[in-house]
């Protein structure tokens, strides 16, 4: 590696410090509309939560709800996934909530929805009711330690995202999150593991690398740093990826 590169890389080290001096979130970089906009691709970048919802693992309480809680579930569930109009979807998972309080799916889209238009806590309470109601609910609990992750609160995101990728062990978007708590909390080796483990299900994903580079680079691991960093531009030649 040259000077200049190495360089490089010590004053981006010294940056992502200064994030940490001054309270800011070293894991979330770019415009707050870049964040929020994770990907309109997912080949490109980490999904938003809505758009990266996988067959449920369903409850037997799912499985007997009335026909009009279903109907309610339906339609928020298109308007949720489909036509991405979170905040109309709302009132539909509220009312199929009203005919069937222990509709786990139903808790999870509403939490959900909730993440979409930034209300953490409310989509915390909604998760944590789906997680209750069905235990074996792996996207609730990988959503539920997304949404502590937004607030901030990086430490009790671990146990529900561990939860996530025990029973979805093929979610990258869970491992990466991981990445990103244990960043945060200045665990690097634990953030390397699990940064390492979402590019083995999604090398294409270019925040990935971008995020791990940060990672390799405070620890001293220079030419790891480069060639994660190498790997990000050339997935990403624009530079135009949100570590979200």
């Amino acid at each position: 590696m040259s000077r200049v590169m190495a360089h490089m890389l010590s004053i981006a080290c010294l940056q992502l410090f200064s994030f940490r001096l001054y309270g800011q979130d070293p894991t979330r970089l770019g415009s707050r509309e870049q964040q929020m906009r994770i990907t309109e691709h997912a080949g490109r970048q980490p999904v938003s939560v809505s758009r990266t919802v996988s067959p449920a693992t369903v409850s037997i309480d799912d499985l007997t709800v009335p026909a009009s809680a279903r109907n309610e579930f339906d339609k928020g569930r298109e308007l949720l996934l489909k036509a991405q109009k979170s905040s109309e979807s709302i009132g539909h998972f509220r009312k199929a909530i009203e005919f069937a309080p222990r509709y786990s799916e139903a808790h999870f889209l509403l939490g959900v929805a909730y993440i979409d238009i930034l209300k953490y806590h409310e989509a915390e309470a909604a998760l944590m009711t789906a997680t209750a109601v069905n235990s074996r609910n792996g996207r609730a609990y990988l959503a539920l330690g997304y949404s502590l992750i937004e607030q901030r609160r990086y430490a009790e995101a671990e146990e529900p995202l561990l939860r996530g990728i025990e029973f979805d062990p093929n979610n990258s978007r869970g491992f990466y999150d991981l990445g990103r708590s244990y960043y945060a909390l200045n665990r690097p080796q634990e953030a390397q593991k699990y940064l390492r483990k979402a590019i083995t299900l999604a090398p294409e994903v270019a925040a990935m690398h971008a995020l791990l580079a940060n990672v390799l680079l405070c620890t001293g691991d220079m030419e790891g740093a480069r060639r994660e960093f190498e790997e990000y531009a050339h997935l990403d030649p624009n530079r135009n990826v949100s570590i979200d």
